[in-house]
């Protein structure tokens, strides 16, 4: 009987861990709870560590570790972007959902990677359809960063709509270079939606406007790294999260 009971107390063990690791994207800091985006290439994909007193979320993408979203591995997507597939580890949450002004503030460490010849990384978006229509995509590294080339942020605002803009500029020091840094972002989601956004105390973006695709009525943040795949060889990329807030101040 004790065996019997010590066997059902070590499956329900895992059963709890099993779904900790799956759905538990909070923390005690975060007022932001998220789930997976479409699920992860690997198990250690994105996973919690612990660094003395920091709790944080860890993401990381091998070459070749593709993404499970639908669209990720589809050769007609590929071929419109210009792209084999697409890696990714991602999460999402609901946000944004109502017209107002926002305040996203987070703590981000990039450990490494974020350095491939062809593209860059994306590190958030803002989200609502589920097609290549995506209001903000917040992007690091590439532009040939391997052959010396300068590290680089972009911002693609209202991506695969006629009033798509992108901005991208060169950023000194590297910021791939395993410190934390707080990133903080307004954005104001009107009739034209608005952002700015300042890592680690300086201004990456500053106000920009831009044309309002909340077409679905399903705005996400969605955290992690998404990226084109490369026939040559990726880097492997890792980057931390922590104290993941929103909060709408007017």
């Amino acid at each position: 009987m004790n065996y019997l009971l010590s066997i059902l107390s070590i499956c329900l063990l895992l059963m709890v861990s099993s779904g900790a690791k799956a759905k538990d994207f909070h923390d005690a800091d975060w007022n932001w709870k998220a789930e997976p985006k479409c699920g992860f290439p690997k198990r250690d994909s994105v996973r919690w560590m612990r660094q003395g007193e920091r709790r944080f979320l860890r993401f990381q993408v091998r070459d070749g570790d593709i993404g499970k979203c639908n669209t990720d591995n589809d050769k007609a997507h590929g071929k419109k972007f210009k792209k084999p597939w697409s890696e990714r580890a991602e999460i999402k949450g609901p946000a944004f959902k109502e017209e107002g002004i926002y305040k996203v503030s987070f703590d981000v460490r990039f450990v490494q990677g974020f350095d491939q010849n062809r593209t860059s990384t994306t590190f958030f978006q803002i989200k609502d359809c589920p097609d290549s229509r995506v209001p903000v995509m917040a992007m690091l590294g590439g532009w040939n960063k391997r052959n010396g080339g300068p590290a680089k942020f972009g911002f693609s605002l209202a991506v695969s709509s006629p009033g798509h803009k992108w901005i991208s500029r060169p950023i000194s020091p590297d910021p791939v270079d395993n410190r934390w840094r707080k990133v903080e972002i307004i954005f104001e989601n009107y009739s034209t939606q608005a952002l700015t956004v300042s890592v680690g105390g300086k201004t990456w973006l500053p106000r920009t406007t831009f044309q309002n695709i909340f077409y679905c009525g399903r705005p996400t943040l969605d955290l992690g790294i998404y990226r084109a795949g490369d026939p040559g060889k990726n880097a492997h990329s890792i980057v931390d999260y922590d104290k993941v807030t929103i909060e709408k101040i007017k």
